[in-house]
């Protein structure tokens, strides 16, 4: 197995510390042994040369830390869901309920095969609150890092811990505004937009009751300053989306469904957006979170994208594929690939390595979220909110998007990109 090479490395490389190698030997085994399934794809983890991982306190958090990854990855595979009860402290649970690692939320899937570890260690703040530290990375071609986290952990019993978020405690030092169904965090020097938080609420319930819905459930709404503080009150310290326009604030916004957990940089209380994907569940209704990248075209289409409305980001999108002409819609609407720096779309597997997103960072837009946000345009010009609602709550994945778009809007796949085109620069 990848884990037990690591470690007879460590120890070829290390003959010194042949003693606490050995001593670590069976923590750094005990999440990957214990699953049999031969289809699984284990993690592959070591710790910092040099630490002393023979205290038992050390052993137990690390413990605990390795199996919850492990169950996850596990999981993450079999799309099953994860007990987190066993990791977590009862407080973020009750919070957060199974999205109760807001960890993450930014550092997507740290936990599962696609991401490489490296522990660094686990200091001891007090009596009760420790916080380690682990670096995620992956090698496919040289070193890329993409995470590092810091998480506390709780003592609850003699020889027991649970996770616990550092948002959590680090929320305590933020202000906090209660309006109507949303209460608001932000950082003490900052200039929280009342008047803005006004008008939103208005929009926010205006859409809510043009599509049925009267009472609307609270909502917590986080605010910052930049995306670095937001990352780093949540335990991250470096997020690779951010540091990235040299020139310009890089906006970004979030949204937890469960426990209706809103996050947004500076100005998130003039946006819209983000409160449309809690509208949507709340339209949906179920237990289980359901979402494809048309929510992303809805939550554009009558809300906000990047902070600006739909109908600026539409003159965008129409220059952009006026001026692109070998894009082909009907072949893909969410990716494209970049080459020489012009947009096109392509089918052929053997160009994945040139793939982008749709993003022009300098214009702020994601070109694919008004592409999604021209489709619900048309339903609403043909059908209104009642077929605005049918294509909300169909319910097939992302790959099944063209059929969507052909049921409910009568559109061919092979028309799509004539159709989108001469409707944009028809009405636009």
């Amino acid at each position: 197995m990848v884990i037990e090479k690591i470690v007879l490395e460590q120890i070829m490389n290390m003959k010194k510390y042949i003693f606490i190698i050995i001593a670590i030997l069976p923590i750094l085994l005990n999440g990957q042994d214990s699953i049999e399934n031969k289809n699984y794809i284990p993690r592959q983890y070591k710790i910092r040369s040099f630490m002393d991982t023979s205290n038992v306190v050390f052993q137990d958090i690390y413990n605990l830390w390795q199996n919850y990854q492990a169950e996850r990855n596990l999981n993450f595979q079999k799309k099953e869901k994860t007990d987190f009860s066993k990791y977590w402290h009862k407080d973020e649970l009750e919070k957060y309920g199974d999205n109760c690692d807001l960890y993450s939320i930014y550092a997507f899937n740290y936990y599962t095969y696609q991401n490489k570890e490296l522990f660094i260690g686990i200091n001891k703040r007090n009596d009760t609150l420790y916080e380690l530290q682990s670096v995620y990375y992956m090698d496919y071609d040289g070193f890329d890092l993409t995470s590092i986290i810091t998480v506390p952990v709780i003592k609850i019993a003699d020889n027991e811990y649970r996770l616990y978020n550092k948002f959590s405690l680090n929320r305590n030092a933020l202000k906090t505004y209660k309006k109507d169904f949303i209460t608001y965090f932000f950082p003490e020097n900052y200039n929280l937009d009342k008047d803005a938080i006004n008008e939103t609420i208005k929009k926010v319930k205006e859409i809510y009751q043009d599509l049925g819905i009267n009472k609307i459930k609270p909502i917590t709404y986080y605010i910052d300053f930049y995306l670095t503080d937001i990352v780093n009150r949540l335990g991250l310290q470096v997020y690779l989306e951010d540091f990235v326009d040299i020139e310009g604030h890089n906006k970004n916004g979030k949204t937890i469904i469960f426990p209706r957990l809103l996050i947004y940089t500076s100005d998130g209380e003039k946006n819209v957006h983000e409160f449309l994907h809690i509208l949507l569940d709340d339209l949906r209704d179920e237990d289980d979170t359901y979402t494809n990248f048309l929510d992303e075209g809805f939550c554009s289409f009558f809300g906000d994208h990047q902070g600006s409305p739909y109908k600026e980001n539409i003159k965008m999108l129409k220059e952009f594929l006026n001026d692109n002409n070998q894009i082909d819609l009907s072949v893909d609407l969410t990716n494209a690939y970049k080459i020489d720096g012009k947009f096109y779309s392509v089918i052929d597997k053997e160009e994945n390595i040139q793939r982008s997103w749709m993003v022009d960072r300098e214009k702020s837009i994601n070109y694919s979220y008004i592409l999604a946000a021209v489709i619900y345009d048309i339903a609403f010009r043909n059908g209104g909110y009642d077929k605005v609602k049918q294509i909300a709550l169909d319910k097939r994945p992302n790959d099944k998007i063209y059929d969507i778009i052909k049921d409910h809007l009568s559109i061919e796949r092979k028309d799509v990109n004539s159709f989108i085109r001469n409707f944009i620069n028809s009405n636009y």
